[in-house]
């Protein structure tokens, strides 16, 4: 019987281990959001502080989706989704998720006080996808880097502060 040289062991538990955290890495999106990405760019954000960050963790069963979103210099905060990229240019994509108020809003919140911490955190499920897509497909747009968070004032209903989920 042939014995295996430990190199080659350390090889294949090397390229096992580096394959999982490829895999892990895939599961794990965010978004740093200002406002400068707004396109376009309304006169009242000219200027804006207004900034973010978006984290997404999907489950290891892929049946579910942790996010937590944190913004400094925002006030009047109405609303948060995850929009998929639109084919138009200087247009909100359709809606995929709503994050703020919750994943089952339908309707924009009332306006926050000022804003330098926590906006909001939950988890998204298959049921929460809206607008005639899959939780399939937001998965793969989220891999595929064709979505983004937007964050929606009274001040800017379009939208104040937005980021490329990446």
């Amino acid at each position: 019987m042939k014995r295996i040289p430990i190199s080659v062991i350390i090889s294949i538990v090397s390229v096992l281990l580096i394959a999982g955290g490829a895999l892990a890495a895939s599961m794990n999106f965010r978004a740093h959001m200002q406002a400068n990405e707004i396109i376009p760019l309304p006169s009242t954000l000219d200027g804006s502080t207004a900034q973010g960050q978006a984290i997404f963790k999907i489950a290891d069963d892929e049946m579910s989706m942790s996010y937590k979103i944190n913004v400094a210099n925002i006030d009047k905060v109405t609303m948060a989704h995850i929009h998929k990229y639109s084919s138009e240019a200087g247009r909100n994509g359709p809606i995929l998720v709503w994050l703020f108020p919750g994943t089952g809003s339908t309707t924009p919140g009332s306006p926050t006080e000022r804003i330098d911490g926590g906006l909001v955190e939950g988890v998204i499920y298959p049921t929460d996808v809206r607008g005639g897509f899959t939780w399939a497909q937001l998965l793969d747009f989220m891999r595929t880097e064709q979505v983004y968070v937007n964050v929606h004032s009274s001040d800017a209903p379009a939208g104040e502060i937005n980021g490329h989920i990446h």
